[in-house]
């Protein structure tokens, strides 16, 4: 495992500061990828609730005994 160097190349290490940046930038970009498919996903599941809790409501405006059932 790596060292964290807080940013800075470690000593002897002469890393080319543009291999750094697109490394950086490629990291950024996965990020901002996945921060979006959770930011879809969460839209997804809060849509999804609110129908159950609709469909749970209109069924209980039904007043459906259990006895009903039967």
């Amino acid at each position: 495992m790596k060292p964290e160097t807080e940013g800075h190349a470690p000593r002897g290490d002469p890393t080319d500061p543009l291999e750094v940046a697109e490394v950086l930038r490629e990291g950024l970009a996965d990020a901002a990828a996945k921060a979006s498919r959770l930011v879809s996903v969460l839209r997804h599941s809060s849509k999804q609730k609110k129908a159950l809790q609709t469909v749970l409501s209109s069924l209980k405006q039904l007043d459906l005994g259990t006895e009903e059932l039967r």
